[in-house]
């Protein structure tokens, strides 16, 4: 089966927060998954004291941080400190796997990867959000392998 793209952004930048972390922490997907002509992905962390964890991983069926193949932890994971931000430069499709959300991913064949978010501690301090930035290339999303 060939891997379908994701979809295009018209837009050259699209942010959201994700939801709230609170005491209980717990994977959270981005949704929207990068654009298919997202080339950098912006990621701050707005706690007050707890680092967060980000990596790309497999979403569909689930979201499963235990799994051997792709275990969510500090060892594999990128870490953002309370208060600091990072940019991960994932270039367009064509340079890299198709990302989209579980929801996606279950109704379209593809990678099913997308970006997660974990907290890399307890959460400390007041709920939290991530805000999340994407920066677009213009035009197509650079090439799509079939």
């Amino acid at each position: 089966m060939p891997t379908l793209p994701t979809p295009l952004s018209p837009l050259p930048v699209v942010s959201f927060s994700t939801p709230a972390f609170s005491g209980a922490g717990g994977v959270i997907e981005f949704d929207p998954a990068p654009f298919s002509n997202t080339k950098e992905v912006v990621v701050y962390n707005s706690a007050l004291v707890t680092p967060i964890m980000v990596r790309i991983a497999p979403v569909y069926p689930v979201i499963d941080p235990t799994n051997f193949d792709y275990p969510i932890n500090p060892a594999n994971c990128t870490i953002i400190p309370a208060g600091q931000a990072f940019t991960f430069a994932i270039g367009p499709e064509g340079y890299r796997n198709p990302l989209g959300t579980a929801a996606f991913w279950a109704a379209n064949y593809g990678s099913y990867l997308n970006f997660v978010v974990d907290v890399a501690s307890p959460v400390q301090g007041p709920s939290f959000t991530v805000n999340v930035t994407y920066i677009q290339c213009p035009g197509g999303g650079g090439g799509v392998s079939v």
